[in-house]
């Protein structure tokens, strides 16, 4: 009885708020079946007892996956010859059978903190970026604030006055 109470809510919840939901007329199940994919058995995969883990990558897309942020910054070690570099890997966490991999920007975050230069440049190219990432006003919000206490070039600090203000515009407020 107490699942049925705390679970419905929800329901109505997304049945009202999804476009086919229940408000509008449309089938809730097929809202909620397109949203669901379920992984083939191990015997269909022609394996004996098999664990299929579910992975969850939360890093961004083209410019903003993990391979393309840590060779960016490998790059970037290089031009702007960094003594220290951080140490960029991700936060991983594996629960039962799901694998999930935390934005690498989290620890380009904690390398804008610690003076790091290469970081730094990362930092004022995410906040550049219009596109939407997962955790993206959390982690732009960080950026912005460890930005805001390190050490910018006169370029940096420019870039970052026209994004606020290009944000101002829009009518986003940073």
């Amino acid at each position: 009885m107490f699942i049925r109470q705390f679970l419905l809510p929800v329901w109505l919840y997304i049945s009202i708020a999804e476009p086919g939901g229940a408000a509008d007329g449309g089938d809730m199940r097929a809202f909620r079946d397109s949203q669901i994919t379920v992984a083939p058995s191990a015997a269909e995969l022609g394996r004996s007892a098999a664990k299929i883990m579910v992975l969850h990558d939360y890093n961004g897309s083209g410019r903003w996956t993990r391979a393309a942020i840590l060779s960016r910054y490998r790059e970037l070690v290089r031009c702007l010859d960094v003594a220290t570099p951080s140490d960029l890997q991700p936060l991983e966490v594996i629960f039962a059978d799901n694998r999930r991999v935390y934005p690498v920007m989290d620890r380009v975050i904690e390398g804008i903190a610690r003076g790091d230069t290469a970081c730094i440049e990362l930092g004022v190219e995410f906040i550049e970026e219009d596109q939407p990432f997962p955790f993206g006003r959390l982690l732009k919000s960080n950026a912005a604030r460890a930005l805001r206490r390190a050490e910018l070039t006169p370029s940096q600090r420019e870039r970052v006055r026209q994004r606020v203000i290009e944000m101002l515009i829009a009518g986003n407020t940073p």
